[in-house]
């Protein structure tokens, strides 16, 4: 992965912001044969695997731009800007005559690519302490697959698929923030937003999946209010409640009998709950102990002599959401939408040197969830917690630095997603490292 970012100031009020990237990603994926999900493999199959090997090749480009202006007595902000994205994804599956088979006979084989070319403009109307920004968002998205090869859906009687379908949905939001003191605010925001159908969701490589003509693509509604606050430079927090309502959801449904299975809207589901959020510094709060105010007859602790800039910060934050979700209409009204725990807890301890150096250790902790919208037992994802450890330093001024990171530092065994063929599970402990320029 590859990105190239450029930033250019034509004056003190008009701005430009612009990235560009590429990418490649490969998707290897290999599993045994043999007695159906949720079984260990017996039986003749147990002696072969299926094999999956899926290509990625991105480029992107983002450009925007921001001007401000004078305006009925307000500061004002209008922002604008697209983002072209290709991917090409061609994917193979073979089957392996071996349990432990990582390669074998060609049995599907498909060429898959997305165009993507959104469109946005917003402006933030700013009197005193009020602001209100109103926006629109044009989505453009093109979508192909071409099946040269499908064994399956050939002895079937199904013809291989080569279909290509294009979106344009518009999109609007309206956000509004009201500052209650400095630093200190309330705000709402309202939005619209869509999800289109999926490679596997328009054309699906199996012979036992179909796919209604009238499929639509996923609609839905986010409310949110909240309040939010950095009054001090150790402390922040922001607490917010908020309604999304989705409409169309696309789901799984089997048919009588169950040797086929099809794609369905399957209804309109509503995730409501409340998000909070807080840091503390608590090298800084330590700092406020040290240092008196004027009146008392005593000097105040100079600035370059507190805690922090001779200790560096000691962050502790945490994020939670507590969320009900639940489908209120359909043929699926009372079930509990996939992958949807009840809760979600993100928090750890960061130390930052003088911006110059970094560690942080992150935890993540998931509640349990389902991973169909039946909620059927053996689709079930048991809570998990998983910590990571990152670093990042700069070598050379601010031109030169190095990050690197273990994820999953204690090699918890888990999951978080379940598929048609069984359980995915979590990558165990891993390493990564990298480093970034800037000239």
């Amino acid at each position: 992965f590859a990105s190239l970012t450029w930033e250019k100031d034509f004056s003190e009020t008009t701005k430009m912001l612009s990235n560009a990237w590429a990418s490649s990603y490969t998707r290897y994926s290999s599993r045994q044969r043999g007695g159906g999900f949720g079984t260990l493999p017996t039986g003749p199959q147990a002696q072969s695997a299926t094999i999956e090997d899926q290509k990625f090749f991105t480029l992107g480009l983002e450009s925007r731009l921001r001007h401000d202006y004078e305006l009925w007595g307000g500061t004002h902000t209008v922002a604008g800007g697209f983002q072209f994205y290709h991917t090409e994804s061609p994917r193979e599956d073979r089957r392996g005559h071996t349990a432990d088979a990582r390669g074998g006979t060609l049995r599907s084989d498909s060429d898959r690519e997305v165009t993507y070319l959104p469109f946005f403009v917003e402006n933030r109307f700013h009197w005193g302490a009020f602001s209100i920004t109103p926006g629109v968002r044009f989505e453009n998205i093109w979508q192909g697959v071409k099946e040269n090869r499908n064994v399956e859906k050939t002895a079937a009687g199904i013809p291989l698929a080569d279909e290509e379908e294009h979106n344009f949905v518009p999109l609007v939001g309206l956000g509004t923030e009201y500052e209650l003191a400095p630093k200190v605010q309330i705000y709402g925001n309202v939005a619209q937003s869509y999800r289109p159908k999926v490679y596997t969701q328009a054309v699906p490589t199996g012979g036992t999946m179909l796919i209604p003509q009238d499929l639509e693509e996923s609609q839905a509604w986010q409310y949110e209010v909240g309040f939010r606050g950095k009054p001090v430079s150790w402390a922040s927090w922001d607490v917010s409640a908020f309604l999304m309502d989705f409409d169309n959801q696309i789901g799984d449904v089997v048919l009588p009998g169950g040797r086929f299975s099809t794609l369905a809207n399957v209804g309109r589901a509503q995730h409501k709950g409340v998000e909070a959020a807080l840091e503390l510094d608590l090298i800084g709060l330590a700092d406020t102990t040290q240092r008196r105010p004027a009146s008392s007859g005593k000097e105040t602790v100079p600035a370059e002599k507190t805690l922090v800039d001779r200790f560096g910060s000691l962050r502790l934050h945490g994020n939670v959401t507590l969320l009900q979700a639940e489908f209120v209409s359909g043929p699926l009204d009372g079930f509990t939408p996939r992958y949807a725990p009840d809760y979600q807890l993100r928090t750890g301890l960061t130390y930052d040197w003088r911006n110059r150096f970094k560690l942080a250790l992150l935890g993540t902790f998931v509640g349990d969830s389902f991973a169909d919208d039946r909620n059927t037992a053996e689709r079930r994802v048991p809570a998990y917690m998983v910590w990571d450890l990152t670093m990042e330093a700069k070598v050379y001024k601010d031109s030169v630095s190095v990050h690197a990171g273990i994820n999953n530092l204690f090699s918890e065994d888990y999951y978080a997603r379940v598929t048609n063929t069984g359980i995915d599970p979590g990558y165990a402990r891993n390493y990564y490292a990298g480093f970034s320029l800037k000239f």
